[in-house]
């Protein structure tokens, strides 16, 4: 038998990289290491190519900006990393950078489709099948 979940307690759930915890009205969330994780990653003085060195530092950086991570959880989390960064010889700044250079990133997007109309579809039509596809129909309350 194969378990998927592992609750820790009625109110936590492990679920793949987090810990989810639910409150009274609430769910919080923080990161899931196993105790087995080595926090290895290429070392800065290895021969791979930058592009590989670089993929698990950015790797870091997008889940810390994407999780919904509040902000004493995202602050032990960066200094997770950097620890992580500072034992494999990079500069800890570079987490940072790379950081920053996501928030810009995701913040122009968020400008550009600012000025950007959408359309709504018309949902009063329905949907005509297509060969391959399967369609579920939502039952109207």
């Amino acid at each position: 038998m194969i378990r998927l979940l592992h609750y820790l307690d009625d109110r936590k759930l492990n679920f793949l990289d987090l810990t989810i915890m639910k409150g009274e009205n609430e769910l919080t969330f923080m990161m899931f290491r196993k105790l087995t994780t080595t926090n290895t990653i290429i070392p800065n003085d290895s021969c791979h190519p930058l592009e590989q060195k670089m993929a698990a530092i950015r790797y870091f950086a997008d889940r810390i900006h994407t999780y919904n991570l509040d902000q004493p959880q995202k602050q032990k989390e960066t200094d997770i990393v950097n620890h992580i960064i500072h034992n494999n010889k990079y500069n800890t700044s570079l987490l940072n950078r790379v950081y920053n250079r996501k928030k810009k990133h995701t913040n122009k997007q968020n400008d550009d489709n600012k000025g950007k109309k959408t359309k709504t579809k018309d949902r009063s039509k329905k949907p005509k099948p297509k060969i391959g596809q399967i369609h579920v129909q939502r039952e109207r309350d």
